[in-house]
């Protein structure tokens, strides 16, 4: 079965049909028995209904549109579709009346939309919309696989949008922009969640981000999840891994001094920058808790490990002098009266802090966030610009 078949079998499980007349369609309960009727195609040949807690929503469309815009209609209602949907469709062609399709769970509203611009009723498609208009209208095109066939709205309904993207409530841009093919907020939004997501502390099975949105909620499939949980783990791990290195590295310096301060090292400076070290990691919960450590952001991690202080031998605090910040040790020193930094010290010539710095940032840089052109996307949503010529025609 191929993939737009299975998708089309999929729906149908969500879907009852019913003849135009002569039998009753079982319908599910509803708090209204009202009827409303939309004819979007006046002389189409199928309706399609919507049970909501309002009543019922009809929608008359032609089934050759609905085919030609979706590949999952198409596979469901085509000419050569062997489903009973498509057999029964074909059968009431010979009759004056229209097939009836009952559609489950569907927004009435934004499917209408969809419908009426898929049916070039160009006058009655809304211009300024709701974000969650918006996401319905992205959810309809992404079990229908008809985004591509509206992609001359999609500017119109996200351009009030896009500024929003980043904003905390409006993770769900991410699924929009997969939906409707926008890269730059798909490839902004998927970094920011890169950068932010962390694991629950009280459950730390949830993926959240920092305002507590849960990740795993996200409508997008399952293999863009995971490529934003794989790029924060390879980051989290570089991080790791760069600061542990120099506890591991003082820790068996034992015998063979790491101090490079001149006339002579010592391994007293080392015994002093060891404890600075496991303090640092302990205050950020490295160690011993590595586990519970690797939970948090990448954002809070690069904050954590940045904010570590060293102490070293001869960094006591003048009587004098104006306080500046040493990028050696993280602490702050004082400057001799006239501004100049005192002279050589351990911090100076110990310090590997501008290095774990650097590769902190370097981890950090290395997150590029993703790209629709990443992953292998239907037919039915946008690919890229279009690149369709005037010149129609191939005489032979």
């Amino acid at each position: 079965m191929t993939d737009l078949n299975f998708r089309a079998a999929s729906l149908r499980g969500i879907l009852k049909k019913g003849p135009s007349s002569g039998s009753t369609l079982s319908e599910p309960k509803l708090k209204s028995k009202a009827i409303a009727i939309k004819e979007i195609a006046p002389y189409g040949d199928i309706i399609l209904e919507l049970p909501t807690s309002a009543g019922i929503a009809k929608l008359k469309v032609a089934s050759q549109v609905l085919c030609s815009a979706s590949p999952v209609f198409r596979a469901m209602l085509g000419p050569a579709s062997s489903f009973r949907e498509a057999c029964e469709l074909r059968k009431m062609s010979a009759t004056a009346e229209p097939y009836r399709l009952v559609l489950e769970d569907d927004n009435p509203e934004a499917l209408a939309v969809i419908l009426l611009a898929l049916h070039c009723q160009n006058k009655f498609v809304p211009v300024t919309i709701s974000f969650q208009n918006l996401l319905d209208l992205a959810i309809i095109c992404d079990k229908y696989d008809c985004a591509t066939a509206v992609s001359l709205w999609t500017d119109i309904w996200t351009k009030d949008w896009k500024k929003m993207a980043q904003d905390a409530g409006y993770e769900q841009w991410l699924f929009i922009a997969w939906t409707f093919g926008v890269e730059d907020v798909f490839h902004s939004l998927s970094k920011k969640l890169i950068m932010e997501g962390h694991y629950g502390t009280e459950d730390s099975t949830l993926f959240v981000t920092k305002e507590g949105f849960c990740l795993d909620e996200m409508l997008v499939p399952e293999q863009v999840m995971e490529a934003i949980r794989v790029q924060r783990r390879v980051a989290i791990n570089s991080m790791s891994c760069s600061t542990l290195h120099y506890q591991e590295l003082y820790t068996t310096a034992w015998g063979k001094p790491l101090c490079k301060y001149s006339p002579g090292p010592t391994e007293t400076c080392d015994a002093v920058i060891l404890g600075s070290i496991m303090k640092g990691l302990r205050s950020l919960g490295l160690v011993p808790d590595f586990d519970k450590f690797i939970l948090k952001s990448v954002s809070e991690m690069q904050i954590g490990i940045n904010a570590i202080r060293i102490e070293f031998l001869g960094t006591g605090t003048a009587a004098t002098g104006s306080r500046t910040y040493c990028s050696y040790c993280g602490n702050y020193h004082c400057a001799s009266s006239n501004g100049s930094n005192i002279g050589p010290s351990h911090a100076s010539t110990c310090s590997f802090l501008p290095d774990i710095h650097k590769k902190i940032a370097t981890a950090v840089n290395e997150i590029k966030g993703l790209s629709l052109a990443d992953f292998k996307r239907t037919a039915g949503k946008s690919a890229g610009a279009n690149t369709a010529k005037w010149d129609l025609f191939d005489y032979k």
